[in-house]
């Protein structure tokens, strides 16, 4: 028939569906018709929907378009067919969007859940109907563990009510109907008794009788544990922020005591990006926790540290004429180094991340009981003595000292120089490598800082650039790598000054075993793997006697 008028017939193709305006919407079907043409798909409901148009032909097809923005409680998919003239067939529609994995972070709201301290800020009781006041906290030996301390609670013979003892947890925040939380927590009591348990607005402020599970007390350590959601009721009108025990239920004087405890807020989610200064705020933290937990474990005594190791790279990327410091974001490592390995300056900065360690370092060990005049902190890095370049890591560790201490405030106190280096048959390269051990020692003088030889070992290498195995190792070789340890000992106190002298560290006692993962089976101890003397310790040994 002639077409007078355009005219549209619609086909709702699904209905009663949920659109979220933050989710992006596939709508994909299985069509063909009697002939060419387009369709239009709507989404939405009568108030608010999106059309986008998709062709079809007279063989079967996939077809989608994708909606986002779309919001409806109960919307629907419509298809409008215009003024195409002829059969269309559908033989089936997908709905689909993609959405993130959700997961649970749970956040424990309590300080001093452990009962170490003397924070009272999340505990209360009240015993023998005289309270709420502070917990009060029982003596080394009577928490969980046999050693630490635990929350005690009295209660007195024949209570009026079942509350005339009790005990108080409280959050720092006020929790709302359906928030989801976690509470646990390890008690026991000299007698054994029951307990009631009541939601409240801070501690006294009664809202609602029952809070979980009651828990039963027997003369044991048992762990109590619950996870819900807060509820209508005990939300009240105005929220919850306590969960109090009634201790006064058995009608005899009893003594109840609490240890570990939890109360955890769940909250669910998908993966959220941090900002810059929320991983810089967040490493920070970490890196202090560790540094404080260190120098509480030292308690002063260990005066000597390497602050930061092997932060220099190899490359020179922004062409400033030194090395950059290693990274995974700015290709100045390797590809597998990036994906495994951690950097702290890509996250703290190039020059905050050494302040932060050292500003720390210094905070922390004075605070445990170090004398702070008697700290010591060393950079310590490889290849220092590196003839390919003409020192320029070592040029560049101290160029990055400088950076480091343009503070005012940060104080760099050493540099350690790992010289895992080897003897070389060849005579040209061998007076090379010397001749840069030299160098080195001659630019760590100049530094004006401690100078640590920190990890000394010796390899051996023959004329086709070859580590020689020590099963292979001649005497002439033993001989020639004696007398370069005693060059660079006798060096070390040659050239370094004698208030600038730390010390050297050998790397490797013995020779290394075959199946080591370090210099495998190669000479590199000043002792072999049955600890007879070589002659590396005779060399080492008249360098620093300073013999001829």
């Amino acid at each position: 028939p002639e077409v007078v008028d355009f005219y549209i017939v619609q086909y709702h193709v699904a209905n009663g569906i949920n659109f979220n305006a933050e989710t992006e919407y596939k709508i994909t079907a299985k069509i063909r018709a009697t002939g060419e043409g387009y369709l239009k798909c709507v989404v939405g409901d009568w108030n608010a929907n999106q059309g986008k148009d998709f062709a079809f032909s007279t063989e079967w097809q996939e077809v989608e378009v994708l909606f986002s923005g779309v919001s409806a409680s109960n919307g629907f998919v419509m298809f409008q067919s215009g003024n195409f003239a002829g059969d269309i067939e559908v033989e089936w529609l997908k709905i689909t969007h993609s959405e993130a994995p959700t997961f649970s972070l749970w956040t424990n709201m309590l300080t001093n859940s452990d009962c170490e301290s003397d924070d009272t800020s999340c505990f209360y009781a009240t015993e023998l109907t005289s309270g709420p006041k502070a917990a009060t906290f029982g003596a080394a030996g009577t928490g969980a563990d046999g050693v630490g301390r635990a929350i005690i609670v009295k209660s007195g013979d024949n209570p009026t009510n079942s509350w005339d003892s009790q005990f108080f947890v409280k959050a720092p925040k006020i929790m709302l109907e359906g928030e989801k939380y976690r509470f646990s927590m390890k008690y026991r009591a000299d007698k054994e008794a029951a307990s009631e348990t009541q939601s409240h607005n801070g501690p006294g402020g009664y809202v609602f009788y029952n809070m979980f599970n009651n828990p039963t007390f027997s003369t044991e350590w048992q762990e109590f544990v619950y996870k819900g959601a807060i509820s209508k009721d005990q939300a009240g009108d105005n929220g919850m922020n306590t969960i109090a025990f009634n201790l006064s239920v058995l009608s005899e004087a009893n003594t109840y005591y609490f240890d570990d405890i939890k109360w955890e807020l769940e909250e669910e989610g998908n993966t959220i990006p941090l900002t810059p200064e929320e991983k810089k705020d967040t490493l920070t933290w970490a890196m202090d926790k560790w540094i404080d937990g260190m120098m509480k474990a030292c308690e002063g005594y260990v005066t000597v540290w390497d602050a930061v190791n092997e932060a220099i790279s190899g490359s020179d990327k922004d062409g400033d004429g030194y090395y950059d410091l290693q990274s995974a974001t700015r290709g100045t490592v390797s590809a597998e180094d990036a994906v495994n390995n951690f950097y702290w300056q890509d996250y703290l900065g190039d020059e905050g991340y050494v302040q932060t360690v050292v500003r720390l370092a210094r905070q922390r060990f004075e605070e445990n009981g170090g004398n702070p005049s008697a700290l010591k902190l060393f950079i310590n890095d490889y290849n220092l003595e590196s003839d390919w370049d003409d020192n320029k890591k070592l040029k560049s560790l101290i160029h990055w000292i400088e950076c480091w201490e343009s503070d005012g405030i940060t104080k760099i106190d050493g540099i350690g120089s790992q010289m895992h280096i080897s003897c070389y048959e060849d005579p040209a390269t061998q007076e090379s490598k010397k001749n840069h051990i030299v160098k080195m020692l001659e630019l760590l003088k100049k530094s004006g800082k401690l100078v640590k030889i920190s990890e000394l070992d010796m390899g051996y290498v023959d004329k086709e650039g070859n580590s020689v195995k020590t099963e292979d190792i001649t005497f002439e070789q033993h001989k020639e790598m004696a007398e370069l340890y005693k060059f660079v000992v006798s060096k070390y106190l040659e050239i370094i000054p004698v208030e600038q002298q730390y010390g050297i560290t050998q790397w490797c006692v013995t020779d290394s075993p075959a199946d080591s993962g370090w210099r495998g089976g190669e000479p590199v101890g000043l002792w072999d793997l049955n600890y007879n003397r070589k002659p590396a310790y005779g060399g080492f040994a008249d360098g620093l006697k300073g013999v001829e």
